[in-house]
């Protein structure tokens, strides 16, 4: 194999990838209130992608070990080590964010994981304010402890807290920017 030709494989599973995260993300139900029973987490599409981006790294690593690529090349070895250990990284970070984020709320109070940060126990009480990221595509909870919650807008249930924070007969309201 030519480096030109390992390059166009690189290239082409990239593009799959990205090409298949997008499908998932406009053709998903994740996020859209489908959830009533407290529980905020990603959903299973979510969770296969991740295991399916932890192949690209392998597969890269048995090219290389195998020496299906020009073994007269140095870049090319190079390269698919490189490339390995980027995807492998990349692909670590989705697995742990897809994987060890979760949550469960009641009328009282939120519980919180993450991989990043740990658990957060708060009350709806205790919330300052919360804030919607247009960047992150995320909302901001913040509490008077400190403490912020950042609730993905991928994260199956995040619409039934944000509309469950929003009632208007809520005591708290008032304590939010929304």
């Amino acid at each position: 194999m030519t480096t030109p030709k390992i390059l166009s494989i690189i290239i082409s599973t990239l593009l799959s990838s990205t090409l298949l995260s997008i499908f998932f993300y406009f053709f998903n139900q994740t996020g859209k209130g489908l959830n009533q029973d407290g529980r905020l987490y990603y959903a299973r599409s979510f969770k296969v992608i991740g295991l399916l981006t932890l192949l690209l790294p392998s597969g890269l690593l048995l090219m290389f070990f195998m020496g299906w690529y020009p073994t007269d090349e140095i870049f090319a070895a190079i390269a698919l080590l490189v490339a390995a250990g980027i995807f492998a990284v990349l692909a670590l970070i989705f697995c742990l964010e897809v994987f060890g984020v979760k949550g469960h709320y009641d009328q009282q109070s939120i519980s919180f994981t993450t991989a990043w940060s740990g658990t957060k126990n708060e009350n709806w009480r205790d919330i300052k304010s919360l804030r919607f990221n247009k960047r992150m595509n995320w909302y901001v909870i913040q509490f008077e402890s400190g403490k912020k919650i950042r609730l993905s807008s991928t994260l199956n249930g995040h619409r039934d807290v944000i509309e469950f924070l929003q009632q208007p007969n809520m005591r708290y309201r008032r304590n939010l920017d929304q």
